[in-house]
């Protein structure tokens, strides 16, 4: 979906932030309802989730989207889209993505592991564990939708300092985020610390779009998405999972917490010489184009 939605902006002449906001806005409204559900009846949030998929299902079986070009102009862009074997082990053969790969699994990777058990610890921190949960819903709520308002302004920003350096901010907010939740353990500092992730999501979001488009030919943007960001993060979340929850249950949070923030920072700092700056990047599309198909022949 990301990847379609970058595509069709990248094609149609706006900026790709500026349609991912609403996905933050629906994140917004979906985590303030969420809360008080749970809190009331926590099989509810089932029921509510289920019937928005289904809804979305009915939405997305009425869209049509409008073709342009004749028939003949249609299938000769469909067959230039088309990504072979070749095209997928050039990919796995560069080491530019490698090095992309890199930052993603030492940064979104341990980002998404610390979500997973941070309500766990922010409700440890409340009278009682319903004002917890009451609590870090308006929060994220609160969090998302800032998110989206910046989501307008992310685009701009990337532009002006380049994906790589956005890459990098982001990989130094998320060690900030991280080691200021092990280290400041009162409600507010917390909750200060989690809505940092509102400039993070965006930042990270539009910073990857960039970065493929700008480093890598357009006409594999979505297969290195896939294997670069996708697969890289979730299989990497797998295993840092396996061991976080370890070190949750034998050291605690905070000094999980603190493993996490030093790996995030050591591998952006690795990353600050290993990615390519992509504001520095004067190759013509068609030209990099041009070579990536000789390869892959």
């Amino acid at each position: 979906m990301e990847s379609y939605i970058e595509k069709v902006s990248r094609k149609n002449g706006f900026e790709y932030g500026h349609v991912r906001l609403f996905g933050s806005l629906a994140g917004a409204t979906a985590t303030f309802i969420g809360g008080y559900l749970y809190v009331n009846d926590p099989g509810s949030i089932f029921w509510f989730g289920s019937g928005s998929a289904a809804l979305l299902c009915l939405l997305l079986y009425l869209a049509r989207v409008k073709t342009t070009g004749s028939e003949e102009e249609q299938r000769e862009e469909k067959a230039a889209a088309g990504i072979n074997k070749k095209d997928v082990l050039h990919i796995l053969g560069m080491k530019t993505f490698w090095f992309f790969a890199l930052i993603i699994v030492g940064t979104a990777s341990i980002y998404d592991v610390f979500d997973q058990q941070f309500p766990n610890y922010y409700v440890t921190f409340f009278d009682s564990k319903e004002e917890g949960i009451a609590t870090f819903s308006k929060l994220c709520a609160t969090q998302t939708a800032l998110e989206a308002i910046l989501m307008v302004f992310a685009p701009a920003l990337v532009n002006k300092i380049g994906a790589k350096k956005g890459l990098l901010l982001f990989g130094f907010l998320t060690f900030v985020r991280i080691a200021g939740s092990a280290y400041f353990t009162t409600p507010i500092m917390l909750s200060f610390f989690r809505l940092i992730a509102a400039f993070e999501m965006p930042l990270m979001l539009v910073s990857v779009m960039k970065y493929i488009s700008g480093v890598f030919d357009v006409r594999l943007s979505a297969t290195v998405y896939l294997l670069g960001f996708n697969l890289a993060k979730q299989g990497s979340v797998v295993i840092f999972s396996t061991i976080a929850g370890g070190m949750y249950a034998s050291m605690g949070f905070q000094t999980t917490y603190i493993f996490l923030a030093a790996s995030v920072l050591i591998i952006t700092l690795i990353s600050c010489f290993t990615l390519k700056n992509d504001k520095k990047i004067e190759e013509p599309k068609e030209e990099r184009f041009h070579e990536v198909s000789l390869a892959a022949k």
